[in-house]
């Protein structure tokens, strides 16, 4: 009986360690799954932070109706905006 006792526990020790390796090699990701991961949250970040300076562009037309066009903060913000819509476009570029 001890014989078997211990085949038996080999048995359940080596199921349990080729199903924890198997489970460990299943859960990893490929790093071509990392690098979308990362793409998709520095596109979130970029257009989160687009949000952001449209809305500061729509406060200043909105306190100077009139003169918002002459206002250096508003044509940096315009400026900024662009290149900052070039970089999300790459971003979208290199997923596609």
């Amino acid at each position: 009986m001890t014989r078997l006792q211990t085949i038996l526990a080999i048995i359940v020790s080596l199921t349990v360690i080729s199903g924890a390796v198997w489970r460990f090699d299943v859960c990893k990701a490929s790093k071509i799954e990392v690098a979308e991961v990362k793409a998709d949250l520095a596109t979130f970040k970029l257009s989160d932070y687009r949000k952001e300076l449209v809305m500061r562009i729509w406060r200043i037309e909105r306190e100077f109706p009139i003169t918002y066009r002459n206002r250096m903060d508003w044509l940096e913000l315009q400026e900024e905006l662009k290149l900052l819509d070039l970089k999300i476009k790459a971003y979208y570029n290199k997923k596609g």
